[in-house]
């Protein structure tokens, strides 16, 4: 199966959700990830705010990318803030926490891309916002650009570390582009796509 990302170096400004800065930070490779993207690199109060009073390592990262610049926080307008009590309030199943929902609102109001990898949160994003573009940490590591920056060893250890450091979600059909950099038995090795692999070898072995 052919994995490219769905971003391109040159589209509009990102929002990413605090998993997704924990997974870059947690690749060991964050600013180097960060500066290949080229565009301006967004993040919500709640999402930071997260980050920098979690651990101390990412933190430290955290308040680096901020005083830096190479990532703004973004606060939400008024019309943001309405769609973000509108995704934080009702049933556990149909709302977010404040991170994602604040990622979500922002990127909706500025026509920006949020970049959100729990499932739930896809899911009740593309029902409240059909027009709103959606990316995941693994489509900003399959940027061309990326790759660029890094190689082939740097990114393969920068899959395998967020991976292993921050449990990357990877979804089924990402799976062979992470095996394809990092390697079958690197793969094997990490518990965080244990899941989708026994479900891959048991689909193997019924159509089999």
């Amino acid at each position: 199966m052919t994995f490219s990302s769905s971003l391109s170096s040159n589209e509009g400004a990102l929002v990413l959700d605090a998993s997704v800065l924990i997974n870059l930070i947690g690749s060991g490779y964050c600013e180097r990830i960060l500066a290949a993207l080229t565009v301006p690199i967004r993040v919500s109060d709640y999402a930071a705010a997260e980050i920098l009073g979690g651990g101390h390592e990412d933190a430290v990262v955290m308040r680096g990318l901020l005083d830096t610049g190479m990532v703004h926080r973004d606060p939400m307008s008024p019309a943001a803030s309405i769609l973000f009590e509108d995704l934080v309030s009702g049933e556990t199943n149909e709302t977010l926490g404040d991170g994602e929902a604040a990622t979500i609102a922002i990127a909706n109001d500025t026509g920006a891309i949020a970049v959100i990898d729990e499932k739930q949160g896809w899911r009740i994003a593309k029902i409240r916002s059909s027009s709103l573009q959606l990316a995941t940490t693994v489509d900003i590591l399959a940027l061309p650009s990326v790759h660029q920056s890094l190689g082939d060893g740097a990114l393969a250890q920068a899959i395998k570390s967020a991976l292993v450091n921050a449990r990357m979600q990877v979804r089924d059909h990402q799976l062979d582009w992470v095996v394809g950099c990092i390697g079958v038995e690197a793969a094997s090795a990490c518990t965080s796509l244990a899941r989708l692999l026994r479900h891959r070898a048991n689909m193997a072995r019924q159509s089999a």
